[in-house]
């Protein structure tokens, strides 16, 4: 595809960049439109400061580049910057920026913020491994009891039988 020849391209062309010269190469790939290599450069760099403004600025076309932008600032150490810059882009239709913006509340222990991203996760798509995250959530809140029925009754009106069946299954019910 076209933005995978320019990622690569992008890539090549930094990878001649040396300490002497890395900030034309940058300026140069910048003005041609190369935001994910620039950014990644600037995070191998350790100017996270710039590598945020990029992606700030360019990496919010879709769910999945800011999902793999904020992942990076993560890994470099930039949480509270990573958990910020992929709220941004919530709601979005890739239900993978929801799913790492959850698992991340929950990580910071902020339980009702996890469970609230993973119900909007299962409005568009239940599956039984999201069935458990709710009610793993759910009952740390003392919520089980209220929202379990909640969420059997929607499977009930939607075209989840199988799913049903093995929740009922799996609830010996």
């Amino acid at each position: 595809s076209r933005d995978y020849h320019r990622k690569v391209w992008g890539q090549l062309l930094l990878s001649f960049a040396d300490e002497e010269n890395v900030d034309e190469f940058l300026k140069q790939a910048e003005k041609q439109g190369l935001h994910q290599p620039v950014f990644e450069k600037l995070i191998q760099l350790g100017r996270l400061d710039a590598a945020l403004e990029v992606a700030q600025k360019h990496l919010t076309t879709t769910g999945w580049e800011r999902l793999q932008a904020a992942q990076t600032l993560y890994a470099a150490g930039r949480k509270d910057d990573a958990l910020a810059f992929a709220k941004a882009g919530l709601p979005d239709k890739d239900l993978r920026l929801a799913e790492w913006v959850a698992e991340e509340y929950a990580r910071r222990g902020d339980t009702a913020g996890a469970l609230e991203l993973q119900l909007t996760r299962w409005q568009t798509g239940p599956s039984m491994n999201l069935y458990e995250t709710l009610e793993q959530l759910a009952k740390k809140l003392q919520q089980w009891e209220s929202l379990r029925p909640r969420l059997l009754a929607e499977l009930e009106k939607g075209s989840h039988a199988t799913l049903l069946a093995d929740i009922y299954l799996r609830d010996k019910e």
